[in-house]
């Protein structure tokens, strides 16, 4: 007998879980075919890059605050993470050669 009604509490959680999922599922479904039907909208128009494109007004109005989020774009990114990592290779090589150099015999 307790395991019936180990059972029915389990049972009657994953309902009450089921409808909570449920709950929460409805606006993100809307949201989600919002989304999708706008795209085929812009693909049917061929203005799909012109929907997925950032939005030119964006961000800081400040002409150095401008420049500065500029920085940050992925081609700058990419070439900091690239000399970043030349220069961490560059030492772990330096340091192998200094550790290969034997001491002299006495």
């Amino acid at each position: 007998m307790p395991n019936d009604a180990l059972l029915q509490g389990a049972f009657g959680f994953s309902i009450v879980l089921m409808i909570v999922y449920i709950i929460m599922g409805i606006p993100l479904l809307y949201v989600e075919s919002i989304v999708v039907v706008r795209l085929v909208i812009a693909a049917i128009k061929r203005r799909f890059r012109e929907f997925i494109a950032l939005d030119k007004t964006w961000g800081p109005k400040d002409e150095i605050l401008q420049r500065s989020r500029g920085m940050f774009s992925a081609q700058a990114m990419t070439k900091e993470y690239i000399y970043r990592q030349y220069h961490l290779q560059a030492g772990i090589l330096h340091r192998q050669r200094r550790s290969n150099i034997r001491s002299p015999l006495r």
